[in-house]
């Protein structure tokens, strides 16, 4: 953790630093929620403002608003967790990360099994 917290504070630039926040975010997921979703919320307002007012910095954008996702995952708020995992996947796919596209229909898929839609 020391080193997650320390690239947040030694980062050189805004992306880094959005980058910094999402990744200390997503560790401490099972942790410290209330931290992690601290972290996610200032990234997403950091992805969204300042020099990114008129064109937001989309992978911090998606990466913050999965973590979000994951949040409301875990408070089982299957709902706001499913509209944040759309908005993130729309985001992943527009930038062709794959790997942030296969993580949220991975989450997508357990929270429809977490309700029990199987088919």
């Amino acid at each position: 953790m020391q080193e997650l917290e320390a690239a947040i504070k030694n980062a050189a630039t805004e992306q880094e630093h959005i980058n910094a926040l999402t990744t200390l975010a997503g560790a401490l997921l099972h942790t410290d929620e209330v931290r992690a979703l601290k972290l996610a919320d200032e990234a997403y307002e950091r992805a969204t403002s300042g020099t990114y007012l008129d064109k937001p910095y989309q992978k911090g954008l998606a990466d913050s608003l999965y973590v979000q996702a994951r949040l409301k995952t875990q408070l089982s708020d299957y709902v706001t967790a499913t509209s944040l995992l759309v908005e993130a996947l729309l985001l992943y796919l527009e930038l062709g990360d794959r790997q942030g596209e296969a993580q949220v229909r991975f989450t997508i898929g357990g929270i429809h099994y977490y309700m029990g839609n199987f088919l």
